[in-house]
């Protein structure tokens, strides 16, 4: 495009434009680079506040796991527990082998230490 000056009037390629008309399409580039950055920036935010949204049920998601595997483990630690010390005191006449009780004993443990492990290593991770 060839710019020419003269008397008033601004000539582009073929077409003449009024000297207000150039600072008219002036400021309404500036405007449209104005609103494209707004733009940009709401965009920006959008994707920021979908990404906390995200973090804040991941969150409650991983809240509501670690009560309820608690408590399943509670429960199971206590039943088992009290299998040990109905067969100590012989209550109700229940008689295990001596085995099964160490066995039940370990793996209860050892199963509720290594799930409890892993699943507050997730937590205190994220």
């Amino acid at each position: 495009m060839m710019l020419q000056r003269g008397r008033g009037i601004r000539k582009i390629g073929k077409q003449e434009l009024e000297p207000q008309t150039i600072i008219q399409r002036e400021y309404e580039v500036g405007i449209r680079e104005k609103e494209i950055e707004l733009e940009e920036r709401e965009a920006k935010l959008n994707r920021e506040m979908a990404k906390l949204n995200d973090q804040l049920q991941n969150s409650r998601r991983k809240g509501i796991i670690t009560v309820i595997l608690t408590g399943g483990f509670m429960i199971a630690l206590i039943f088992s527990l009290a299998i040990i010390f109905i067969d100590a005191f012989h209550f109700w006449g229940v008689d295990i082998e001596t085995s099964t009780v160490t066995l039940l004993a370990t793996s209860t443990i050892g199963e509720l230490s290594g799930l409890l492990v892993i699943l507050y290593k997730e937590i205190i991770k994220n």
